[in-house]
């Protein structure tokens, strides 16, 4: 069964020609205050590797290259369909959405992890 991965949700349409984490094509689906950046799987969500991880960064990245805002998803975010994906993004106002992508435009996300 197909299941639609989310990769960002991004504040302006973009030319996607990239393929996401699992070769798969990337489409963009109106949201509330921008589009969000999915993928349709023909299998379950990735598995947690250096190399699918690696893949994810890569995807965020050339986003972030086409876009001003870009509100990266958690790897491996994956609903069953777009109607579900929908209904969670029913949650956010698109006023939150507009205020959260103003935050983030122009910026860079760093991770540290201390171990």
């Amino acid at each position: 069964m197909p299941r639609v991965y989310v990769y960002a949700l991004v504040d302006v349409p973009i030319a996607l020609d990239l393929t996401g984490v699992m070769n798969e094509a990337l489409a963009l689906i109106p949201a509330a205050a921008g589009w969000l950046v999915v993928g349709v799987l023909r299998e379950q969500a990735p598995t947690t590797t250096a190399e699918s991880l690696r893949a994810q960064d890569r995807i965020v990245r050339a986003l972030a290259t086409r876009a001003t805002g870009v509100l990266p998803m958690r790897f491996g975010t994956c609903f069953e369909n777009e109607t579900a994906l929908q209904n969670r993004m029913a949650r956010f106002t698109a006023e939150s959405l507009r205020t959260a992508l103003a935050r983030v435009r122009g910026c860079e996300q760093m991770t540290l992890r201390l171990f």
